[in-house]
């Protein structure tokens, strides 16, 4: 298994519970099980223990990361009916600036607004863990 290690104050070590579980790299360079709210100092390195559930990013780091890949988003709407007499999803396709396709994700037909955004945000952030692994 592969972890990402960050060196604080970088990564999501602020986002993170006082009581959540770190793995904090020590100076023999084994992982050491500790608290966030046990502190770290610049320049430690750390990962986020493999059984936590990954915090939610900043909505300021999901744009950041947009603009830097020059993402591109194209909605496709399910206009007919599938072969069962119900309307298909509605697809979202994630490209980069060379209209390479990076990601597909599929939404009922007729979808909410919210439900567009949250698809939209999970989507862009599933790009964004594939990169960090």
């Amino acid at each position: 298994m592969k972890l990402k290690v960050y060196t604080y104050p970088e990564g999501r070590y602020d986002s993170l519970d006082p009581y959540d579980e770190i793995l904090r790299i020590d100076s023999n360079g084994k992982f050491v099980v500790q608290q966030v709210g046990e502190g770290l100092v610049d320049g430690d390195q750390y990962a986020l223990s493999p059984q936590q559930e990954l915090p939610k990013r900043k909505a300021e780091d999901v744009l950041a990361f947009i603009a830097a890949r020059k993402l591109r988003f194209t909605w496709v709407d399910a206009l007919a009916p599938n072969s069962e007499g119900t309307l298909g999803e509605d697809t979202l396709i994630i490209s980069d600036d060379k209209f390479v396709d990076l990601h597909r994700a599929g939404i009922k037909a007729g979808g909410g607004a919210f439900e567009r955004v949250n698809l939209l945000r999970e989507s862009v952030e599933f790009i964004m863990d594939q990169e960090e692994l």
